[in-house]
């Protein structure tokens, strides 16, 4: 059952996918019809005039003059079938000397009505002429008083309503029907074509389709966006928008593509394809590459669809050409000259249209082998599988391949037959990617950052992927990077430099801090201890001279600490301890560095109110 409902929900899909196609075709009907009544016009039978009158019949007798009502009632039926007579309607076109007009050609013009089971007949007679009309029609009146003795053996007409023409713009009669018969047969037809059209020529109408019928995992689904695809925004703009559902998905489609290829291996890559043309390759590869960059992993985007390069004209005014796979290919640019660095993370190798320019060969093979060693991804946008079989060629330098799919465009068994090439060249296929969308004009993926994959997976692949070095201060960053979350006081006792496998409570701070106190490491020289914790000078009891750091200073600092985490009583007073000897100078520093950085996150957590080393959660719009 369930199948069934799918199935007349695709139905219905494609119904309204195909509306102009039905639109068009009932149109056209509705045209054919007014041709074939202009074709009629022509030739003298289209009907434009519409002559009407209402008789009465009487059971009126010749010999006697009387006059019977339930007789009269009786005869309304024979009078009617006596007026449609070929001998009446004969007698009544010689009567009217109308030419080139036959009895069957009037009959098919006339209707008669009898009003509400009476005696009452309505009669209306459709002609091209209205003097005519009204002539042929007293004719027929006449006539048939003539002959309704003759016939009925009694009886005649009364006339109501005179014979009158009124003007029919539309036409009238059977002739107007044309034009709903034709329109009907024009819609018939276009449903006839959907219909045939979905049954030998299915497309992906449901995404779960992707899983279920051909075995892909579907990584992400790109919705259509037309006024998110058609931005006249720069590319790489640096104004802060706000996030969509395009770039949404595309966010963690590149998480999961980042887990999927991570491993001991430090550099990858692989290559985008699709099974036609015009799926959007290009458009996913570019955003691919913004997103997994987002995530500072160094990343080269390379242009080898080579009979329709688009990726350069996507993030750049204009392509030069020694700065592209052409020039590099026939040696007149080094790897260095013709790679364009687009941010710190993002590199891009732009390829410009030309015919026989560059051939996937090994020539060019070497020159992607040499760029692996530098990024930690290479992507690949390449022709369709469809377009080019030389695109199975890449899987000598490729470790992976990634199909795209547009939404209800490609016929399965297209699709099916690319990835059966895939699998058969004995390439990985990574998954695929559905897309709606239909051109890629310009994206916004630098303004923010993109949302936070699953904590499992997020920790399994920061263990599982390589260090990246970081920029430096004065070096490329991410327009609208969050800041970075401190590290709790916990990570600093414990020396957790990521501050990501525990989370330090307000409890266990204070025992941290006693226990510090009671070891004496948390103690600090004089000299360095920060100038808002120093007691004044009237309270300092008398310093030693032969000892160089003073312990009173640390009490009342102590206490200070006691007071702001709010977890033991202030002292009454603590006694001078023993002098010490001054600890060694970068041993002194250290433990100044690490005391001052362990109270600045300890007071920035209570005024927060967040626990220590937690993380606020992020808002969602």
């Amino acid at each position: 059952m369930n199948q069934d409902e799918i199935r007349i929900g695709d139905l219905l899909s494609t119904l309204l996918k195909r509306w102009k196609l039905l639109v068009g075709l009932t149109v056209l009907g509705f045209a054919i019809g007014f041709v074939l009544n202009s074709i009629s016009f022509v030739r003298g039978n289209y009907t434009s005039y519409e002559i009407y009158c209402s008789v009465a019949v009487t059971s009126e007798d010749a010999t006697t003059g009387g006059h019977d009502f339930n007789l009269a009632e009786d005869m309304t039926e024979a009078t009617a079938y006596l007026m449609t007579s070929y001998r009446v309607l004969s007698a009544a076109i010689d009567e009217a000397e109308v030419i080139s007009v036959t009895p069957q050609d009037v009959a098919s013009n006339l209707s008669i009505r009898r009003y509400n089971d009476t005696q009452i007949l309505e009669m209306t007679l459709w002609w091209t002429n209205a003097d005519a009309g009204v002539e042929l029609m007293n004719s027929i009146l006449n006539v048939t008083r003539r002959m309704m003795p003759l016939t009925l053996m009694q009886g005649s007409l009364m006339e109501i309503d005179a014979p009158a023409a009124y003007f029919t713009p539309g036409g009238g009669g059977y002739v107007s029907i044309r034009w709903w018969i034709t329109g009907l047969i024009g819609l018939v037809l276009g449903l006839g074509i959907v219909g045939i059209e979905f049954l030998v020529r299915p497309t992906l109408m449901d995404p779960k389709s992707v899983e279920d019928t051909l075995g892909l995992e579907m990584l992400g689904i790109i919705p259509r966006d037309v006024p998110y695809f058609q931005s006249t925004k720069e590319l790489l703009s640096s104004e802060p928008t706000g996030n969509s559902s395009i770039e949404q998905n595309f966010a963690a489609a590149a998480y999961i593509l980042c887990n999927r290829l991570s491993g001991k291996n430090k550099n990858h890559c692989f290559y985008i394809t699709s099974a036609e043309d015009g799926e959007g390759k290009s458009t996913v590869a570019a955003n691919l590459a913004v997103q997994i960059s987002n995530l500072e992993r160094h990343v080269l985007l390379v242009d080898l669809n080579l009979r329709n390069p688009s990726l350069g004209g996507m993030f750049l005014q204009t392509v030069d050409y020694n700065r592209t796979l052409n020039a590099l290919y026939k040696g007149e640019a080094t790897v260095q000259d013709a790679v364009v660095s687009l941010t710190g993370y993002l590199d891009l190798l732009p390829a410009v249209l030309e015919r026989n320019a560059v051939n996937l060969d090994g020539a060019l093979f070497e020159f992607l082998k040499q760029m692996i060693p530098h990024y930690e991804y290479i992507i690949v946008d390449t022709p369709s599988i469809g377009q080019s079989s030389d695109v199975l060629r890449l899987n000598e330098i490729a470790e992976a391949a990634l199909m795209v799919i547009r939404y209800d465009t490609v016929p399965m068994p297209a699709i099916q037959e690319a990835i059966d090439k895939l699998d058969k060249s004995g390439i990985r296929i990574l998954g695929c990617i559905v897309n709606a969308s239909k051109q890629m004009r310009g994206f916004r993926s630098w303004q923010s950052p993109p949302p936070p994959p699953p904590a499992d997976t997020a920790m399994e692949a920061d263990e599982q992927r390589p260090a990246i070095p970081q920029q430096s201060d004065a070096g490329w960053s991410t327009p609208g990077q969050a800041p970075e979350e401190p590290r709790s006081v916990l990570d600093e006792l414990i020396g957790d430099q990521d501050g990501k496998d525990k989370v330090l409570s307000d409890d266990e701070a204070i025992d941290a801090l006693l226990q510090m106190g009671a070891e004496g490491s948390w103690k600090q020289s004089q000299e360095d201890a920060p100038a808002q914790d120093e007691p004044e000078p009237a309270d300092r009891p008398q310093e030693q001279p032969e000892a160089a750091p003073v312990q009173e200073p640390e009490v009342k600092e102590e206490q200070q600490v006691y007071q702001t985490v709010g977890a033991a009583p202030e002292p009454e007073q603590a006694p001078p301890a023993a002098p010490q000897p001054a600890p060694e100078p970068d041993e002194e520093a250290r433990r100044a560095e690490r005391k001052n950085a362990l109270l600045e996150k300890l007071n920035g957590t209570k005024k927060t109110g967040r626990k220590a080393g937690g993380k606020s959660k992020p808002k969602h719009g």
